[in-house]
């Protein structure tokens, strides 16, 4: 009978360690893999939250890409980061559209510039992003992100914001009404 050093026990207790959280999710569903992502980022465990969000990202899940995107932005990973935001655009996800464009707009990880910010607030807002709409609105009631100042034009993105469901942008829309109704 063959014993085994305190280093070979060791090692393969550590091998058995690592591979333990991999038995029984190679066939897992991707959405599920997402959900136990999620709720884990939501107990503030990013190991567990990162390893099951990687495996449902890898099988296309595009909330997954999103949420691994949005962790890697908070961490200041910019190039990851951006990887990931691109891929669930890709795969269809408009709010990683919104986050590229604050990328841009704010210069995080990559060159600051209005014009792609605002390009991609608009495939965001195309794709019916809410917080795009709001966004893209307030630019032109401002004239920021490259654009020429229209209020009529602010006020229509904002509109359609507000008539999505996004409070925000209808409490904006009141308090413009109503600072209008104070002037007049």
């Amino acid at each position: 009978m063959k014993t085994f050093s305190l280093a070979d026990r060791f090692l393969k207790m550590l091998v058995c360690l690592l591979l333990i959280p991999c038995l029984g999710t190679a066939s897992a569903d991707p959405a599920a893999e997402y959900e136990l992502g999620a709720k884990a980022y939501e107990s503030e465990d990013l190991i567990t939250a990162m390893n099951h969000l990687e495996r449902a990202a890898e099988s296309g899940h595009a909330k997954a890409m999103l949420l691994l995107g949005y962790i890697f932005d908070k961490a200041e990973e910019n190039t990851l980061a951006m990887k990931y935001y691109r891929n669930a655009y890709e795969h269809g996800n408009a709010e990683a559209a919104m986050a590229i464009g604050t990328m841009y707009a704010s210069g995080d990880g990559v060159e600051r510039s209005q014009e792609m910010a605002r390009s991609w607030y608009e495939k965001a807002a195309a794709a019916g992003d809410v917080v795009a709409l709001e966004t893209l609105g307030l630019a032109y009631m401002n004239g920021d992100l490259g654009v020429q100042k229209n209020s009529e034009r602010g006020r229509e993105l904002l509109r359609r914001a507000a008539d999505s469901g996004h409070r925000p942008a209808r409490d904006r829309l009141d308090a413009m009404d109503g600072n209008e109704a104070k002037t007049n």
